[in-house]
């Protein structure tokens, strides 16, 4: 029995690298809050609120 991969996990300094985001992706700040990428580029929701990635504090780690 194999064991699953864990996910690619990258620490991202710059915004403009965000912006390709697969719809789906998770981005946690340093500080523990949790973003996950919407279906257009830089718009992010952060449970049920939209935001943009402007709103981040950078950097950031992005979870594929």
């Amino acid at each position: 029995m194999s064991t699953p991969a864990k996910p690619q996990a990258t620490l991202v300094i710059d915004e403009a690298d965000l912006m390709s985001l697969r719809p789906g992706t998770k981005i946690t700040e340093l500080s523990g809050r949790e973003f996950i990428v919407g279906d257009r580029p830089g718009h992010l929701w952060h449970g049920s609120t939209f935001c943009t990635i402007e709103a981040l504090e950078m950097p950031v780690v992005v979870t594929q």
